[in-house]
């Protein structure tokens, strides 16, 4: 893609670089990320050494970081069913309610993992979506 205005990504919960990376094979540039994992936040460290490092995104006010086009996140892992709305995942909803970006990227794991488990649509699967919204 040739463009002046390259289209940038946020990624929250950002593991070892997945969507980052994700990005940068579609000619997206990822701009920052949060992790508070000591060994995903050095593999994104020495991968993607441009890329700012925002820590713990409990700390971090959206204000005072770059505005992206896409923000990514997963939830970060739990046991099954445990529910996913923890106080990060609403911190990562805030910030995409208030800064509006133009896509966002939800991963949940316990849905994730019961369709791996169990066949996507089937009952676990469905199960596994209502609860994670209580």
């Amino acid at each position: 893609m040739t463009n002046n205005n390259p289209i940038t990504l946020g990624s929250l919960f950002s593991g070892s670089g997945g969507f980052e990376l994700a990005g940068i094979i579609n000619d997206i540039t990822p701009i920052w990320n949060s992790e508070i994992k000591p060994f995903p936040m050095l593999v994104t460290s020495k991968n993607l050494p441009e890329t700012l490092q925002l820590g713990n995104i409990s700390s971090v006010n959206g204000a005072d970081i770059q505005p992206v086009d896409i923000i990514t996140f997963g939830s970060p892992c739990f046991p099954s069913g445990t529910p996913v709305l923890t106080d990060k995942v609403y911190k990562a909803i805030e910030y995409i309610r208030d800064y509006r970006p133009d896509f966002a990227f939800l991963y949940l794991g316990w849905p994730d993992a019961a369709g791996h488990g169990y066949g996507w649509m089937g009952e676990e699967y469905m199960h596994s979506i209502k609860e994670s919204w209580k």
